[in-house]
């Protein structure tokens, strides 16, 4: 007689599982859970544990990565991003930034960055993965990508009750517009009130069990489970079992209540900031139909119709800058380096170098309208008279001006801009000098 088989749940009941999803929060242990597969993802997924379905104000879930496996190619979506590696390796990359994080590494995405992830291990790779929109602050720059590890993370001891803390993305930074902390409990301890307030949090255990109090019931939290808390959910935690406890909490600071504005669901980004070869192409070649047949109708054209075929002409050399600024931004193609050699042959004609463009263009998005810092309003001051905004809307002195700014910089003589941009600037002009020879 073959052995009997185990049942999936316990005996007498159709199902059982400790998950619950009310209004205002949610507990979701691991099991049971299903992943999400998206076209972006090779060989990964994400278990999405709180979303804006739900009525969360951002998306959170474990990402598992198998060997070799991570983004298609680097994605720029317009949200932020945090991960912390729970198992196995993860290399993260966020513009020029870059790092291999083990368990235990974290990594802080800001909003605007080209990212990638890859794992570069023979073991399946599992982080916690947030997203959101990003909620600046007038007059504090963006914050940059930013690395660690939770080892070298100071360990800060509230009291002597026995509770502690880590901030891993730093506490009252008013360029943040979330944290992310570890909450320690030794044995035995607990929080010292029930807490009431207007931040969210999402909660992932790390070690350890307790209680959670959620609204007005206690629910059991063991190492894996999630929660998700929405503003204003009274909660309290309890320390429980025979060692102590830790979770991992993501909390909402340091911004200022919002009433009528909204900003646009992840989805509707993630849709808009979709990347294609093929229709970036189609674009390209669009483009080149129209630089030609201008050009046709230069040469053709004779008498008082040279005028307007010169004037079309020129619009359309103008509009090189769209390919040019969009492959700055990684948007125009999936491929990065297809980004790259268009980005090159957009800006030649205008006498612009693609790669100190890229430096110069993300720092004018660091510090927008800041100007002592803006390399845009440094480079270029803002017309004080009208006089002066005609001059620059009819482009005088334009290529005067672009002359001067690849003299210089052949020379070893920087614009009015930030120094760490200077090196890039000086190198990539050498390309354009020796083409317009």
């Amino acid at each position: 007689m073959p052995a009997p088989i185990s049942a999936p749940v316990p005996p007498g009941v159709i199902g059982h599982n400790r998950s619950l999803v009310t209004r205002n929060y949610a507990v979701l242990p691991p099991d049971g859970m299903f992943p999400s597969f998206v076209p972006w993802l090779h060989q990964a997924s994400v278990f999405y544990q709180a979303t804006p379905k739900m009525g969360a104000g951002f998306a959170q879930g474990r990402l598992e990565a198998a060997p070799g496996g991570g983004t298609t190619a680097p994605r720029m979506d317009g949200l932020e991003h945090f991960l912390y590696v729970l198992e196995g390796t993860l290399d993260v990359a966020a513009d020029d930034a870059s790092a291999s994080l083990d368990a235990g590494g974290f990594a802080y995405v800001p909003a605007g960055a080209s990212y990638s992830l890859r794992n570069p291990g023979a073991a399946l790779a599992k982080a916690v993965w947030i997203s959101r929109p990003y909620v600046p602050a007038a007059g504090i720059d963006a914050p940059l990508p930013r690395f660690g590890t939770r080892e070298d993370t100071p360990v800060t001891r509230v009291d002597d009750s026995g509770r502690w803390r880590q901030y891993l993305l730093g506490n009252l930074d008013m360029a943040m517009d979330f944290e992310m902390n570890i909450m320690g409990f030794d044995r035995g301890t607990h929080f010292h009130c029930v807490e009431t307030h207007v931040m969210e949090h999402g909660l992932l255990m790390l070690e350890g069990q307790g209680l959670q109090l959620l609204d007005r019931d206690w629910h059991e939290l063991w190492t894996g489970d999630f929660a998700w808390m929405g503003p204003f959910v009274p909660q309290q935690f309890y320390c429980t079992g025979w060692g102590g406890a830790a979770y991992l909490l993501y909390k909402d600071v340091n911004r200022e209540v919002t009433f009528d504005m909204q900003a646009p669901a992840p989805s509707t980004m993630m849709h808009l900031a979709g990347r294609s070869d093929r229709r970036g192409l189609a674009q390209l070649g669009i483009h080149l139909a129209l630089l030609l047949g201008s050009g046709a109708l230069v040469t053709w054209a004779e008498g008082i119709w040279l005028v307007p075929a010169v004037v079309l002409l020129g619009l359309v050399q103008a509009a090189l800058f769209a390919p040019f600024h969009e492959t700055m931004h990684q948007t125009a193609f999936a491929n990065r380096r297809l980004n790259a050699v268009v980005g090159w042959l957009a800006g030649l004609p205008s006498l612009f170098n693609w790669h100190f463009y890229q430096q110069f263009h993300l720092a004018h998005h660091r510090h927008t309208q800041d100007p002592a810092k803006d390399p845009e309003l440094l480079a270029a001051p803002i017309p004080q008279d009208f006089k002066g905004y005609l001059k620059r809307m009819l482009g005088v002195g334009y290529w005067a001006s672009r002359a001067r700014f690849m003299r210089d910089a052949l020379r070893g003589i920087s614009p009015p801009i930030p120094t760490s941009i200077r090196r890039r600037h000086r190198a990539s002009c050498a390309p354009c000098g020796r083409s317009w020879r």
